[in-house]
This record gives C-alpha cells, sequence and structure tokens, in this order.
C-alpha cells in the first residue's frame, strides 16, 4: 500500500507512473495520478519540481486555466513576465462551432467560411443554390415528380451537409491551432526551464 512508504518513495513512484503515463499517452491517468501525487505529498517541501510535467499533463488535458499557471511556476524566476505574456499572446482564436453551423443554416457555405474553408464554402453555396433552380426549373415546367424527389432531395442533402461540414471543420481548425498552441508551449517549456 503505497500510503504506508515514506513521502519520498511515493514522491518517487508517483513521479515515475506519472511521467509513464503522459508518455504513454494516456494524459487523463496521468492527470489522476498528478492528484494522487498533491494528495500524498501535502506537505512535502519536494513536490514543487514537477510543475513543467504538471503543465504538460494540464496542456494535453485541455484545461488551459491550469497549465497557465504550472508554466509560469515552472520557468525561471527572471523569465516568469516573459512566460505569462507567451501564454496569453500565443493562445489561438478558436471557431465557435455552433456559429458556424448556425451561419450555414442562414447562408450555405458561409460556415465553412467562417471555419477558413472558403473553397468548401462556396462548392456548398454553389451546390444548393444549383439543387435549389433545379428544383425551381422542373417546378416551373410541370415536372413535379422529378422536382419533389431529385430536387428536394439534392437540395436538403446539400443543405444538410454543409451544416455538418461547417462544424466539422471548426472543429478541425480548433483542433489544429490548440495542437500547435501546445507544442509551442510545450518547447518554451523546455527551452526555459
Amino acid at each position: 500500500d503505497i500510503e504506508n512508504l515514506s513521502d519520498s518513495l511515493q514522491q518517487k513512484i508517483l513521479y515515475e507512473i506519472m511521467l509513464n503515463s503522459y508518455l504513454a499517452e494516456n494524459y487523463l491517468d496521468a492527470k489522476n495520478y498528478m492528484i494522487q501525487y498533491d494528495n500524498y505529498l501535502k506537505d512535502s517541501i519536494d513536490k514543487y519540481h514537477i510543475n513543467w510535467l504538471k503543465c504538460l499533463i494540464f496542456l494535453n488535458n485541455d484545461d488551459f486555466e491550469n497549465a497557465h499557471l504550472k508554466f509560469i511556476a515552472a520557468v525561471k524566476s527572471d523569465y516568469k513576465k516573459t512566460a505569462d505574456s507567451i501564454f496569453v499572446n500565443s493562445f489561438p482564436k478558436l471557431k465557435n462551432e455552433k456559429k458556424a453551423r448556425m451561419l450555414s443554416a442562414l447562408l450555405p457555405g458561409s460556415g465553412q467560411m467562417y471555419a477558413g474553408k472558403i473553397g468548401f464554402g462556396l462548392v456548398n453555396l454553389l451546390s444548393v443554390a444549383g439543387a435549389g433552380y433545379f428544383t425551381a426549373w422542373h417546378i416551373v415546367h410541370q415536372y413535379y415528380l422529378i422536382a419533389a424527389v431529385t430536387g428536394v432531395g439534392l437540395t436538403s442533402r446539400f443543405y444538410l451537409g454543409g451544416l455538418k461540414t461547417s462544424k466539422n471543420w471548426a472543429e478541425k481548425y480548433n483542433d489544429k491551432k490548440l495542437h500547435q498552441f501546445k507544442n509551442h508551449i510545450s518547447s518554451v517549456l523546455i527551452e526555459h526551464l
């Protein structure tokens, strides 16, 4: 039982487990071990030397507020003010997935454009407009069955597909930007330990 071991031995064991979990990309497990590490070693004066690892664990669990605090705690004292501004200024402006979907609902293709995929947005807009024109042309020429089956089917497919892809592109944009941010903060952290 780990609780019966000395503080220094607990510290070493939990540190190794936490580090191995992080390296194995089991970030949630690493966070749970980090909580155990802090709980077992409340009175230990040596527990603050691993702020760099805690920062990386928080970053990969998307807990950016705690990652920010540990980032500042981990760097050298003469670099803390600069580290704070680096973290805050390099945090990406993320796209709102609901907003992307709402924009596509109002004007097909605009959600994809908002998410940074202008070409896909234009294709979606032209597809919905083309399918709508196809439907209207067949209604005007009294081909109601073709208009109902093909035109409405195509229009709804392109329209609903645009709603889904706008949300997906916003998610991918956010994932890419957050991945770049995490890599940047990790490299700065390693450089200034």
